[in-house]
């Protein structure tokens, strides 16, 4: 007979059979046999994977996903400035042309 029982736990399971029966003279008298078997199965389980190993690992997938994003968000700024930066160069060189 199996036992629930939480994790870790321990129990022993016995299975009760009649092999033979010799009957005793004897009043209120009773006798049992015990018969241990002669493997003893041990079962082990782990978990595959624990919480805070999937939180941590989704945390960094998040991590490299921002730093990734806040890069191209920099580079974008980057090449808008330089890009608004030589606008502003030709606007004036080409003032400076017209002045004269």
């Amino acid at each position: 007979m199996e036992k629930d029982c939480d994790s870790p736990c321990n129990f022993q399971m016995v299975n009760v059979a009649s092999i033979t029966s010799q009957k005793i003279s004897f009043k209120n008298i009773s006798m049992y046999t015990v018969y241990l078997p002669s493997r003893v199965q041990v079962n082990t389980e782990h978990y595959l994977y624990l919480f805070l190993d999937a939180a941590a690992e989704i945390g960094g997938y998040v991590g490299i996903l921002l730093g990734v994003s806040f890069y191209d968000l920099a580079l974008k700024i980057k090449k808008s400035a330089i890009a608004r930066l030589q606008a502003y160069k030709t606007t004036d060189e080409v003032m400076a042309f017209e002045k004269y």
